[in-house]
């Protein structure tokens, strides 16, 4: 297995768990359905593959939606500094 495949398969399992999980699932399932000759085997595991599927997509779909709300104005969090006024005085 080639190091960029890895890496995109690593940095995918990292950010969507479950769909992963779900698309490993339903393959296996779908492959044994097939192999074997059980229909509803195969039934269930391409049920979980197009879920997996819909998952990813609806991640895809909602990170691409909050890079388009950006803020153009910085968002600031605590209130500007006051002066620093020496502790220092003329007498």
């Amino acid at each position: 297995m080639s190091q960029t495949f890895r890496q995109m398969f690593n940095l995918a399992g990292r950010k969507e768990p479950l769909a992963n999980f779900l698309l490993l699932v339903g393959s296996v399932d779908a492959v044994i359905g097939s192999v074997g000759n059980y229909g509803t085997l195969l039934g269930l595991g391409l049920g979980l593959v197009g879920v997996a599927i819909a998952l990813r997509w609806q991640s895809i779909q909602r990170r691409q939606a909050v890079v388009l709300e950006e803020p153009s104005a910085p968002i600031r969090y605590l209130p500007p500094a006051p002066p620093i006024v020496s502790p220092r005085q003329d007498r």
